[in-house]
């Protein structure tokens, strides 16, 4: 049999049509717009936004997304072990989360790279939203509603789970000096977990497995790199939303600037001093306003939904749930209970 192409390329739904014998297009052959279709006995055709050829794509063997986010969060968690015990003998408490904030995102940028430039995803419209033409006023304007409303709908969701959890760790943060909490909670922090969860994971597995499979993955990864239940918890919902934004709008510009938007407005309310009442009508207000804002980022994310994306996603056989993203689940959440443990204890002491 041979290979068919049909070069009708405004209908981008069917660009190229490769017979069933599950041969690879021709290295020199690359469709308009850069998309490749593949068909492989019998299974749908699966278009792809790269320039590389098929054949590297579908035998990509460069370790799954879980992977690289597992020895990235073993290596962060060891240096800092490591480096604890000779700055609690310094006894200077700010060196320490320094240096700690330091080898948490030193450690997402790099692994982030990593995969990206060994998977050649670096260069993909994703990662480069001026390029792409993502900068514009319609989009930028959209991409700030985002943000104005994830602060509350983050409140309203962290609200619901203080009823079960404890916020030891969150204490822990509210303590580090306003300058560091700035830098690092503000913005580098953000940054680096994006790049991390909605650029290695999310759209890693976004062009293995989908763009639901991959939020999901995502999102549950991002919850329990947290370490404690209680910011888990809207953690996770936040990486949904996260997800389908970033991987909808195809850019990972949006999502940077919620993720900084809401851990500004945090640091502002972890550094203003209120009555524990005024705190907690604050709270309750804020979280009251968290619901129509929830109602409206789905009813935005469903209204933008971008069916063409998904099915351009790059999907294949290889499974999602992989050796790796088990063993940082079981990990994660061993350590989140040692956390919320120890929560508890401390609760009890005091």
């Amino acid at each position: 049999m041979e290979n068919e192409y049909n070069n009708n390329t405004n209908n981008i739904g069917n660009p190229y049509n490769i017979g069933n014998t599950g041969n690879i297009a021709p290295n020199n052959i690359v469709p308009p717009n850069n998309y490749q279709a593949y068909q492989n006995n019998g299974m749908p055709r699966v278009y792809v936004t790269s320039d590389r050829p098929m054949e590297e794509l579908i035998n990509e063997k460069k370790g799954s997304p879980a992977l690289y986010i597992l020895i990235a969060t073993l290596i962060m968690n060891a240096a800092q072990f490591l480096l604890a015990i000779p700055l609690y003998l310094m006894n200077n408490d700010d060196l320490l989360s320094i240096v700690s904030l330091l080898v948490i995102n030193v450690s997402e940028f790099a692994f982030s790279y990593i995969f990206l430039q060994r998977n050649g995803y670096l260069n993909d419209d994703y990662f480069h939203p001026i390029r792409s033409g993502k900068v514009t006023f319609s989009n930028i304007c959209r991409y700030v509603l985002y943000a104005l409303m994830i602060s509350p709908i983050a409140n309203l969701i962290a609200s619901i789970a203080s009823i079960i959890f404890s916020d030891s760790t969150l204490q822990s943060i509210s303590e580090m000096p306003l300058w560091l909490s700035i830098v690092y909670v503000s913005i580098l922090g953000p940054i680096g977990e994006e790049m991390l969860f909605r650029g290695t994971a999310a759209y890693g597995y976004s062009r293995r497995n989908g763009k639901v499979v991959a939020a999901v993955i995502s999102a549950l990864m991002f919850g329990l790199f947290h370490m404690n239940f209680l910011q888990a918890s809207y953690a996770f919902v936040l990486g949904l939303i996260f997800a389908f934004v970033a991987l909808n709008e195809n850019s990972i510009l949006p999502v940077i600037m919620m993720h900084i938007a809401n851990n500004s407005i945090s640091t502002i309310f972890d550094n203003i001093n209120l009555s524990e009442n005024t705190n907690g009508i604050v709270n309750m207000v804020y979280s009251i306003i968290g619901i129509p804002c929830l109602v409206i980022m789905i009813v935005m994310i469903a209204l933008t939904w971008n069916k063409e994306t998904e099915n351009t996603s790059m999907s294949t056989s290889k499974k999602a749930i992989d050796p790796p993203l088990v063993i940082f689940v079981v990990i994660m959440i061993i350590l989140c209970i040692f956390v919320e443990f120890s929560g508890y204890l401390t609760a009890l002491a005091n």
